[in-house]
């Protein structure tokens, strides 16, 4: 028993010395369920899709500090609910959404990571609106994956489109829309996990399934054969 007030004490003490109000800074993260089961084991969590929601603590400039474990969440007295409810206020204030087409995404990153513009030949001038990618995350591009969590930023881009769309989950920092009258699921299924194995850092990866945004029903799904 002493040794489990410790530990409660060591846990607090190492949270308040970090955050000061630590109900304001728990936050999503979204982590794929299967390979990650050992992680779950001993983590509050409820599943979404292929994929498991957990929570996390961040400090004031929105950097992660640690999981929030089954161990934390007992000595604050969280349930797994509340801890939902919290994350669902604090994500979209500390990591702000964000919603572009592909192309600006594209062409934001090349001024972050080289200082200047791109090649005129690498920017296009973009199409229609259905006819394009759209790129879901949040400003600091980091865990953007969590925008999932947030039904309604996918139904204003349904509507905008005027149908389903198509979710490629292209890392854990971000999602991929595409309308449903451009896109077929069969070359997007194959699409995704070629571009994992090739491209996708193993500690980035979200999932190989390609997802569906029902427009109707607002509901998301995994497209299976």
């Amino acid at each position: 028993m002493k040794k489990t007030n410790d530990l409660k004490r060591s846990i607090e003490v190492t949270i308040k010395a970090s955050i000061e109000e630590p109900e304001d800074h728990i936050v999503f993260q979204v982590v794929n369920t299967e390979k990650n089961q050992d992680m779950l084991k001993k983590a509050p969590h409820r599943r979404f899709l292929d994929l498991s929601i957990i929570y996390a603590l961040t400090n004031e400039f929105g950097q992660f500090l640690m999981l929030v474990t089954d161990q934390i969440a007992e000595t604050h007295g969280w349930s797994e609910d509340q801890l939902f409810q919290m994350a669902m206020r604090n994500t979209k204030v500390l990591f702000p959404f964000k919603v572009m087409r592909m192309c600006a995404f594209l062409f934001e990153n090349s001024m972050e990571l080289f200082g200047e513009l791109p090649y005129e030949d690498d920017i296009y001038e973009p199409g229609p609106d259905d006819e394009e990618m759209w790129v879901l995350t949040n400003e600091q591009k980091v865990n953007g994956c969590t925008v999932l969590l947030y039904e309604e930023l996918f139904h204003k881009l349904a509507e905008r489109l005027g149908s389903d769309l198509y979710l490629l989950p292209s890392s854990r920092h971000e999602i991929i829309a595409v309308s449903s009258k451009v896109a077929e699921w069969a070359p997007l299924s194959t699409i995704v996990p070629e571009v994992n194995e090739e491209v996708v850092d193993e500690e980035d990866f979200l999932s190989d399934s390609v997802y569906r945004y029902d427009r109707i029903s607002r509901g998301f799904s995994v497209v299976e054969e």
